[in-house]
């Protein structure tokens, strides 16, 4: 197994150690030691793509495994914001409904040009939607991590919150837009039927 892979496994090992590390409510800094593992498991997604072109290393292993741990990290993210309630609850399932329906059919786009021998990379919209969404998921396990060791209040606080929900919505855009621009750019699967 090349290093690239072992970095996607390193990320998916990472994601049930976030989650108990942030909902243990009795594990002093639980939630920010869970932010910084977050901020490096997100980072590891770029790292291991990197080495992989580099190095001429791309595996179909990686290449099934790599979506697989940014989903779970991704869903990790959310389902630890919600536990938190940090936004109000029809927010969180705006966000699920966006990013579940967004993930089902590019996956559902990725099927079907499957099944006429084309293979659909990922572009450049979800790449920054992707960055996006780490950020404002990073973002709201600070609010949490904040909430747990009270650095910042007042002020301080509500700018920081106000530019993290910033953040979420341009990432919410972004999820939405990418998937429009994910078939819109691969409409020709669709021809001739």
């Amino acid at each position: 197994m090349n290093l690239p892979n072992k970095i996607t496994i390193s990320r998916i090992i990472l994601v049930p150690i976030i989650m108990a590390l942030y909902l243990i409510e009795s594990i002093p800094y639980g939630k920010l030691i869970a932010t910084i593992l977050f901020i490096i498991a997100s980072t590891t997604d770029f790292v291991d793509g990197y080495l992989a072109r580099k190095n001429n290393q791309v595996t179909d292993t990686g290449k099934f495994l790599d979506p697989i741990a940014d989903k779970l990290l991704v869903m990790a993210g959310i389902l630890i914001i919600i536990v938190d309630l940090i936004l109000p609850l029809f927010v969180y399932v705006l966000i699920c409904a966006v990013i579940f329906a967004r993930d089902y059919f590019v996956n559902s786009l990725r099927q079907v040009a499957s099944t006429k021998g084309v293979v659909i990379a990922a572009d450049k919209s979800g790449k920054i939607k992707t960055v996006l969404l780490d950020i404002a998921l990073v973002g709201m396990m600070f609010l949490g991590s904040n909430a747990q060791a009270n650095w910042f209040d007042g002020i301080m606080l509500n700018v920081l919150s106000y530019i993290i929900y910033a953040v979420g919505i341009l990432a919410l855009f972004m999820v939405i837009y990418s998937t429009i621009d994910y078939f819109y750019k691969n409409r020709n699967v669709f021809k001739g039927d």
